[in-house]
């Protein structure tokens, strides 16, 4: 937990791995485990939720497949934000090593 973190990196984690179905890779990389597994699998209720939703319009209405779009309109959002927000969370970590670094030194002298 106390090693410097590559943003670029968690962005390309966040990026690729996300295009399978992981959300939330990034977010792991930077050691952020419990976040990172809450968007994986908000992810997964949303996206088959959408899905489900829109093969099931015969039986449910054209309501169903509307909300289905909505939902999976809902996981592209949250497919963005999560890349923006692994980078973020990269840089937090990397300030909070910065910072303790200057602190230890700084206690020695």
């Amino acid at each position: 937990m106390n090693q410097v973190k590559s943003e670029g990196v968690a962005i390309v984690l966040a990026v690729l791995v996300s295009l399978i179905g992981f959300y939330g890779v990034g977010h792991m990389y930077v050691g952020r485990i419990r976040r990172g597994l809450v968007i994986l699998f908000l992810d997964w209720v949303i996206s088959i939720s959408g899905i489900v939703l829109m093969v099931m319009y015969t039986t449910f209405g054209t309501w169903a497949f509307v909300l289905g779009i909505i939902l999976l309109i809902g996981s592209f959002a949250l497919w963005i934000w999560q890349i923006f927000d692994a980078r973020n969370v990269c840089r937090q970590h990397n300030e909070s090593i910065a910072e303790h670094d200057t602190l230890s030194h700084s206690k020695q002298w």
